[in-house]
């Protein structure tokens, strides 16, 4: 008899030759002994696979509820005696009569049974990472290290790290430089689930962590690993989440990834400023007097800025509170810019979406909270309009 433990996790070929002797010891699978059941309860689930029953259906024929199957197959339930073996044995019997059954499609069926329930039964983590906030610099090159290897070098991208090592999505995070929420939106998940991966509060199932990863891959494509870059993001990051003051959060940046896909609002303006024929650099990286800084966009180019625009459609910023924070951070983003370029133009767009808002509240804070944003636009046509006027406003070349 091979050796068992817990028979719905085996390995394929436990369950071939497991079927073998279960065919052995049925003749054939043509009747199946009291002492077979009794020797071990879980021979159930393997019937059931050669049966292709689903527990629903098998324990509708056993005349058996589904929890009691649930609870036999994983071996809480335990049939001990003859007697209660033969409340089943005559049903089981009776089954495998008007079945054929051989081992391909028994294994298929055993297959798609680990396929979807892998989702339920997922192994412990292998790694267990700090909370950001906790990591110290040598904290965060030891999972950095570890990373890089699983992926030998952030090339192969295998969806079996994010089911062993969740916390590697943070690791990839960083590693990238995007922020948590826009990260979240290039995954295609919810904010709060890539908190939880994050946090180790949630695991990856096999299918969820076969999405993701071909994602992440999707985005190292074509971007060069650095790790004084890399570490640079970890501390900014770390700044970040521990609330530093606001002019540290935008002396030190974040050094966001350059292949990000644009937003949809992001996409308007792009057709837009093509459409008007006025040349521009997206996602650009302008230098500063201490370091470089991103902007949404440049015009012409990061390289001689005559025009910077910033782009952004808060959605989850409900108080006023934050809308003076989104106002005020890119306000002082605009004055470290002059710092450097004392001529740029630069404009704020801030077109509030999906949550009811007074616009001309807005436009008085802007006006109120506002030192070095020359031009603004709080709704789409507002910002058509100064898009037109920057084209007249450029000087000629």
């Amino acid at each position: 008899m091979p050796e068992q433990t817990d028979l719905r996790w085996m390995k394929e070929e436990q369950f071939i030759e497991l079927f073998e002797y279960l065919k052995e010891r049925t003749s054939g699978f043509k009747r199946i002994p009291q002492e077979l059941l009794i020797e071990n309860n879980q021979y159930l689930f393997v019937f059931r696979m050669c049966f292709g029953l689903t527990r629903d259906e098998f324990a509708r024929e056993l005349a058996v509820s589904k929890e009691w199957v649930r609870h036999t197959e994983a071996g809480r339930n335990v049939i001990l005696h003859e007697k209660i073996a033969d409340r089943y044995i005559g049903k089981l019997n009776a089954l495998m009569n008007r079945r054929e059954i051989n081992a391909r499609r028994a294994l298929e069926n055993f297959s798609r049974y680990r396929y979807h329930a892998d989702d339920q039964n997922l192994p412990e983590p292998q790694a267990r990472f700090k909370p950001l906030m906790e990591m110290s610099s040598d904290d965060f090159r030891e999972y950095f290290d570890l990373v890089s290897k699983e992926t030998k070098g952030f090339i192969k991208f295998n969806p079996d790290l994010l089911v062993r090592i969740p916390q590697s999505i943070l690791i990839f995070r960083i590693t990238l430089g995007i922020d948590h929420r826009k990260f979240a939106i290039l995954l295609g998940i919810d904010r709060r689930h890539l908190r939880r991966y994050e946090h180790l509060d949630a695991r990856i199932k096999p299918r969820t962590a076969a999405g993701l990863m071909k994602k992440i891959e999707q985005l190292f494509k074509g971007f060069e690993v650095k790790f004084e870059d890399v570490i640079s993001n970890f501390y900014r990051f770390k700044h970040f989440f521990q609330r530093r003051s606001l002019n540290v959060c935008i002396e030190n940046g974040l050094r966001l990834a350059k292949k990000i896909p644009p937003n949809e609002l992001e996409n308007k303006f792009r057709v837009l400023l093509e459409r008007l024929e006025i040349p521009y650099e997206f996602h650009a990286r302008i230098s500063g007097t201490k370091r470089d800084y991103n902007v949404d966009f440049a015009i012409p180019n990061a390289r001689d800025p005559k025009i910077i625009i910033e782009v952004t459609a808060p959605t989850l910023f409900h108080s006023s509170t934050n809308y003076r924070f989104n106002i005020c951070w890119l306000d002082h983003k605009f004055q470290v810019i002059k710092a450097k370029h004392p001529s740029v133009l630069t404009v704020m767009v801030l077109i509030p979406k999906g949550i009811p808002t007074d616009l001309q509240r807005v436009r008085e804070m802007i006006r109120a909270e506002t030192l070095n944003t020359d031009m603004y636009a709080v709704d789409e046509e507002e910002a058509k309009n100064l898009i037109i006027k920057v084209k007249e406003i450029m000087p000629k070349s």
